[in-house]
């Protein structure tokens, strides 16, 4: 029986379901910072720009697409979504430092998180590498 890319299936076990998983709650979580925190820095520059509503919109939005691509074979979707909100705040927040608003270690933390996602993103699950757990060369 051949697998199906496009199939639900369990994140567990699975690298990059985990990590969309985990993904799905630091990126809901950013939301409800941006909703909640007007203490810092980074994100008093971004509401400069937007309010914090459309941010955290957006954040939430990506949390959901992680979430809901975590539990789904074909899930570049939601590492494209994941990377993408992380490239725009690590602009953001570059263009925040240059003015003098944002510290940089902001942006480097950031930028890491995104190169992190970008390699996983990269990787095959060794599950689906080769043979099928039914014996199935067939992908």
């Amino acid at each position: 029986m051949a697998i199906h890319r496009n199939e639900w299936t369990s994140p567990f076990g699975r690298l990059r379901g985990e990590v969309l998983l985990g993904l799905a709650g630091v990126d809901i979580a950013q939301a409800w910072t941006l909703l909640t925190d007007h203490s810092s820095a980074i994100n008093d520059w971004f509401e400069s720009v937007l309010p914090p509503t459309v941010w955290a919109i957006m954040w939430a939005g990506v949390g959901l697409v992680c979430l809901i691509h975590a539990f789904r074979r074909d899930d570049h979707i939601g590492f494209v979504a994941a990377i993408g909100v992380k490239i725009v705040w690590v602009i953001g927040a570059l263009a925040g430092s240059i003015a003098g608003e944002v510290s940089p270690v902001g942006v480097l933390l950031w930028g890491f998180v995104a190169v992190i996602v970008w390699r996983i993103a990269a990787l095959a699950d060794p599950v689906y590498r080769g043979r099928l757990l039914d014996g199935d060369d067939q992908v």
